[in-house]
């Protein structure tokens, strides 16, 4: 149920930030909105990135959802820019036509890209996480950072990397 709570959650709030951009777009331009669809990007792939930490992974590394999350927030954030910038203007063309047939269309179309980059998400970090391992262990062992696992057992815990012995904690 928590996990399910929170997809529903992710999606009102993909729906939240399309109203919000489309927003900035009209009160301040195309420049603004453009420059907006960066904090969008990083706000959707962070949020779908918690989403995945409550999914079932092969390991509780939270390292192993970062590529996903990341082609998820990047992948929303351009499908949205396409419904609010491009889309209106075919719509307001074709209603004469098709009347509200077209939005329903677009909406429905919209909820089915999210599911399927949801689920395009999940099978890119899967396959990362096959073929080039934990994202954690590579972070984990640049100069700066090696030494913070074995000064905080927590954090060694929480990224699931393996002991080092080697490294001395003062």
């Amino acid at each position: 149920m928590r996990t399910a709570a929170r997809v529903t959650a992710l999606v009102a709030l993909l729906v939240l930030a399309a109203s919000l951009l489309n927003r900035v777009r009209a009160s301040f331009g195309v420049a603004v909105g453009s420059t907006s669809l960066a904090a969008n990007a990083l706000g959707v792939g962070v949020g779908w990135f918690f989403v995945c930490l409550a999914l079932p992974r092969p390991s509780r590394d939270p390292g192993s959802v970062l590529p996903g999350a990341a082609l998820f927030g990047v992948a929303m954030t351009l499908v949205q820019a396409f419904m609010q910038w491009y889309m209106p203007g075919r719509i307001a063309n074709a209603s004469e036509v098709m009347g509200t047939l077209g939005f329903t269309v677009a909406v429905l179309g919209y909820l089915f890209l999210i599911g399927r980059l949801m689920s395009v998400s999940l099978a890119v970090s899967a396959v990362a996480w096959e073929e080039l391992g934990s994202l954690s262990e590579a972070a984990f062992s640049l100069p700066v950072l090696r030494r913070l696992p074995a000064k905080f057992p927590k954090l060694a815990t929480f990224f699931d990397l393996p002991p080092h012995d080697d490294v001395d904690p003062h």
